[in-house]
């Protein structure tokens, strides 16, 4: 996650355990519980939801690089929380600001305007910056 702004693309597919062929739509079947029958927009739906909800647990994290990405729920610190990423069903995009940054190293924080005040970040903490995508 690099101060310097840039425009990044990724391409990622799925590797199934057994080899095979897989799409999404034959994950959110498999692993999500969705119906063979549903239609695209529940697919895409049910995969939304597990997207959010997984930046809450430990998948958001990887602990090799020491980088975490999360939605910052607080409106008061979340200058771009009205801008989360939301669903498109019309052209099955998900788009919108995340949180992402750091973990891992002990830092201090120091207030450039006063060299009293300051205080230092620990370990576990992640400083967080604001990442825009578009999936």
């Amino acid at each position: 996650m690099s101060i310097n702004p840039k425009l990044e693309f990724f391409r990622f597919s799925l590797n199934h355990k057994n080899e095979e062929f897989k799409t999404f739509r034959d994950f959110v079947i498999e692993e999500l519980g969705v119906s063979k029958s549903a239609n695209n927009e529940k697919v895409i739906e049910s995969c939304f939801k597990h997207f959010i909800q997984s930046l809450k647990t430990d998948y958001s994290k990887d602990e090799k690089l020491k980088k975490r990405i999360v939605i910052e729920g607080k409106k008061s610190i979340n200058k771009h929380h009205d801008k989360k990423p939301t669903l498109n069903t019309a052209d099955y995009t998900i788009s919108g600001v995340i949180n992402g940054g750091l973990y891992g190293r002990e830092r201090i924080i120091a207030n450039n305007d006063d060299d009293d005040d300051s205080s230092t970040l620990g370990m576990n903490k992640t400083v967080l910056m604001y990442f825009f995508i578009f999936l």
